[in-house]
C-alpha cells in the first residue's frame, strides 16, 4: 500500500481535511505532492472535501488506495516511513562526511539535520504565534471536526452541568481521572460514559483489570439496556432469548464496536499492551479500570514511582493517538471514619502525579442508603467546576440525571 495515497484517499473517504491541513503535514507527501496540494486547494475553493474520482480525474497518476480505518492512522503510518527513510539518509550522510571532514564539523551537521527532521515528529512540536495563517488552518480542522460530530469537538458526556462545563466534551489527546471509594459507583459511572459515546456513534474501548470480560459485558448490557434487564439476570443466565434478541437487534447488532480488554485477573496490562490494543481496535475512547492494577513495564517496584509512570503514559497515549482516555483511580480514605463524601485529588492512592498529569478529575460519590450519586469535578482545564448528582440502580444499569441533588 502506497502510504501518501493511502491518507489521501482516506481523507476523501472520511470527509476529515483537517486531519492534513495541521503544520508540517504536506511537507511528507513526495511522490504525491501535487495530489495533496490540488486536496486541500479544492476544499479551500469549494468549503468541501472531494469525492476521490475527482482527484484521479485530474492527476492521471493516482491511483487510490481501498481504506478501512481513520485518516490518522495512515497519516501516522506515512510520518513514521518518512521519517525513517530521512533518519536513514541522514545517517549515511553523516557515515560519508566522516571519510573527508573532521568529527567535529560532522557532529554539527548531523545535529543540525536531526533538528530539522524532528519537526515532523509528534513527540514535539514548535508554534510560533505570529504564524496566522497556520493558526487559522487549525481552527479550519476544528471547525470541520465539530460540525461532522454533531456540533460537538469531542465526546458529550450526556449530564447537562458537565456539558456545560466542558464544551469541547472528552476531547482528543485529554486524560480523565476519575476517582472515587470502592464499591461507590466510579465503575458505573465509567461504563455510561462509554455508552454514551456509543450512542454517539463513537468506537469505546474499556480495559478492565478488576472483572472478567463476560461479567463487563454484562455491564454494559444492563447499562445500554436501560432498565429492561437486571444484572442478576445476565449472570444466572435467566434472560429470555427472545427479547434479549430482539433488544440486540435494534440496539447494539451491526452498529460500530464496543471493545472490552480484560486480563481477566492474571496478564499484565502495561502502556505498551494498551497501545498494542488501541493499534488493534482503533478505538475512540478509552477507559482503563483502573490504574492501580497496571503494570508499567519497567518491573518497578515502588507504588509511587509505578503508578508516576503509568500515569505520564496514559497522558502521552492520549496525545500519541489523538483519543481521550479515562482512567478509573482508586483512592484513600484522609481518616479512619467512613467516608461520605467526595474524596479530593490530593487522596489518590500512591501518587500525586496524576493531579498534574490529568485535565479534567472528577469525584464519584454514591452516599450511604440511597440512590443518588455525586460528581464534582476537582480538575476542570477546560471550563468552570462542575457538580452533578444522578440516581442511579446498579441492578439495572439505570442512571438518569438528578436536578434537586440530595433533597431529590
Amino acid at each position: 500500500m502506497n502510504s501518501e495515497s493511502a491518507v489521501i484517499s482516506a481523507v476523501c473517504k472520511n470527509k476529515d481535511i483537517g486531519v492534513v491541513l495541521g503544520e508540517n503535514v504536506t511537507d511528507l507527501f513526495v511522490s504525491h505532492s501535487d495530489v495533496i496540494h490540488g486536496l486541500i486547494s479544492y476544499y479551500h475553493k469549494y468549503n468541501a472535501v472531494p469525492d476521490v474520482e475527482v482527484l484521479t480525474n485530474r492527476f492521471g497518476q493516482f491511483v487510490p488506495e481501498e481504506t478501512t480505518a481513520p485518516t490518522q492512522y495512515y497519516l501516522d503510518e506515512l510520518r513514521e516511513s518518512f521519517m525513517q527513510q530521512k533518519l536513514k539518509q541522514t545517517l549515511l550522510t553523516a557515515g560519508k562526511s566522516l571519510s573527508g571532514d573532521t568529527a567535529t564539523r560532522t557532529l554539527d551537521a548531523l545535529i543540525k539535520d536531526v533538528t530539522t527532521l524532528a519537526k515532523y515528529s509528534t513527540t514535539v512540536k514548535d508554534l510560533n504565534v505570529t504564524d496566522v495563517k497556520a493558526a487559522e488552518q487549525h481552527y479550519d480542522s476544528i471547525r470541520l471536526m465539530r460540525d461532522s460530530n454533531d456540533g460537538s469537538v469531542g465526546i458529550k458526556t450526556g449530564l447537562r452541568a458537565i456539558d456545560a462545563s466542558m464544551p469541547a466534551g472528552f476531547a482528543a489527546g485529554n486524560l480523565v481521572i476519575m476517582l472515587g471509594y470502592s464499591g461507590r459507583g466510579k465503575t458505573w459511572l465509567s461504563g455510561y460514559f462509554a455508552k454514551q459515546a456509543f450512542l454517539q456513534g463513537k468506537k469505546p474501548m474499556i480495559v478492565s483489570m478488576e472483572m472478567t470480560a463476560a461479567a463487563m459485558r454484562d455491564r454494559i448490557y444492563a447499562t445500554l439496556g436501560d432498565g429492561m434487564f437486571r444484572m442478576a439476570d445476565f449472570q444466572t443466565g435467566s434472560i429470555d432469548t427472545d427479547d434479549f434478541r430482539t433488544w440486540s437487534k435494534n440496539n447494539v447488532a451491526n452498529k460500530q464496536d464496543f471493545i472490552i480488554v480484560s486480563s481477566d485477573g492474571i496478564a499484565e496490562v502495561t502502556p505498551s499492551v494498551l497501545q498494542a490494543k488501541i493499534d488493534q481496535h482503533k478505538p475512540d475512547i478509552v477507559v482503563v479500570d483502573y490504574i492501580q492494577l497496571m503494570s508499567d513495564g519497567t518491573g518497578s517496584r515502588n507504588e509511587t514511582e509505578k503508578i508516576r509512570n503509568i500515569s505520564r503514559d496514559l497522558k502521552r497515549l492520549a496525545l500519541r493517538n489523538n483519543i481521550p482516555i479515562i482512567a478509573i483511580s482508586a483512592v484513600t480514605a484522609s481518616d479512619l471514619t467512613v467516608p461520605d463524601s467526595p474524596p479530593m485529588l490530593e487522596q489518590v492512592s500512591w501518587s500525586r502525579s496524576i493531579q498534574y498529569d490529568a485535565d479534567v478529575a472528577m469525584a464519584v460519590h454514591r452516599y450511604d442508603d440511597t440512590d443518588i450519586m455525586e460528581i464534582v469535578s476537582r480538575k476542570n482545564r477546560s471550563g468552570p467546576e462542575f457538580c452533578v448528582y444522578m440516581n442511579v440502580d446498579f441492578s439495572k444499569g439505570e442512571m438518569t440525571e438528578n436536578f434537586t441533588g440530595l433533597d431529590g
